[in-house]
């Protein structure tokens, strides 16, 4: 008796697992896709890469494609080449890419990033929060956003080793490329350079006993500068005006103090030891609040 099976067939299983790692294969490779029709540009992409491209040949023979040089990854050489097209590239189900007309016009971003040396940075990993979008730079420090809707983005650039970098309102605009100025990444003990800001604001008086108060308005409180005063507070407040001080010829302000107060609560310092280091030895300093000469601040 003959026991056996029949084998199915396997050519079309074969073909299929064939296709699979090349499908998945995602290493940069060097590209050299001239400017032409976007449908003979795709299929030239396609031989390259020996992936599958769905699209229309009679809709997209009509649209020139962009210049590709360089080494990418496919899926980002193939947005390069429909950048500006109004067409967009997808994966389906089965790992093949879809060409479609995009929804809504979108723009593009471009850039570069130096080491503080001024070399490129390679390998340098740049987002778009808002737009959830993120490419590499390549070997000349450029990156290259080929599809990003209209609107305004922070471009943040990290890397090993260096402070994150973060450059705010780039603006894309529909159908135009936006070229951000070059920026150079820092490493953490590196001085950080910002843009100039210039503080305005306005002042009621330029000094709290200022006689002019009249050319500056009225004053108005700072801190407790105008908590009202009296002798009967815990602790009461003599005020002296500069023009009291002025017409009181005196030359410095420790002097003039020292003849005010000296009948109230003010204090010679006792004589110091000759053998001791004070740098207040031998000089009219004032006790006031019952702190020591070499305590009193003014």
């Amino acid at each position: 008796m003959n026991h056996g099976f029949r084998l199915p067939p396997r050519a079309g299983l074969t073909a299929l697992l064939l296709l699979l790692p090349a499908v998945l294969r995602a290493e940069p490779m060097e590209f050299s896709l001239p400017a032409e029709s976007v449908a003979d540009a795709l299929l030239a992409f396609s031989t390259q890469t020996r992936m599958e491209v769905l699209f229309s040949f009679d809709e997209l023979r009509r649209v020139q494609s962009t210049v590709v040089v360089g080494r990418f990854e496919p899926e980002e050489a193939l947005g390069r080449l429909l950048r500006g097209t109004g067409y967009t590239a997808r994966r389906n189900g089965r790992g093949k890419f879809v060409i479609t007309r995009t929804t809504q016009p979108t723009g593009s971003l471009k850039g570069v990033l130096l080491l503080p040396g001024g070399a490129p940075a390679r390998g340098v990993r740049v987002s778009l929060p808002e737009a959830k979008q993120s490419v590499t730079t390549d070997e000349r420090g450029e990156y290259d956003f080929a599809s990003v809707p209209p609107g305004v983005y922070r471009v943040v650039a990290t890397a090993p080793g260096y402070e994150p970098l973060q450059m705010a309102g780039a603006r894309v605009d529909a159908d135009t490329l936006l070229t951000v100025e070059p920026r150079a990444l820092q490493r953490p003990e590196e001085v950080t350079r910002l843009q100039p800001y210039v503080v305005k604001g306005d002042t009621t008086h330029l000094w709290p006993v200022d006689p002019n108060r009249d050319a500056y308005g009225a004053r108005v409180a700072a801190g407790n500068i105008d908590l009202p005063r009296t002798e009967d507070d815990p602790i009461p407040v003599t005020v002296f005006r500069r023009d009291q001080i002025s017409r009181s010829g005196v030359v410095n302000l420790n002097e003039f103090l020292h003849r005010e107060l000296l009948d109230s609560a003010a204090t010679l310092p006792p004589e110091q030891d000759p053998g001791q280091t004070n740098l207040f030895v031998g000089s009219t300093n004032l006790s006031l609040r019952g702190y020591a000469p070499d305590q009193t601040v003014i």
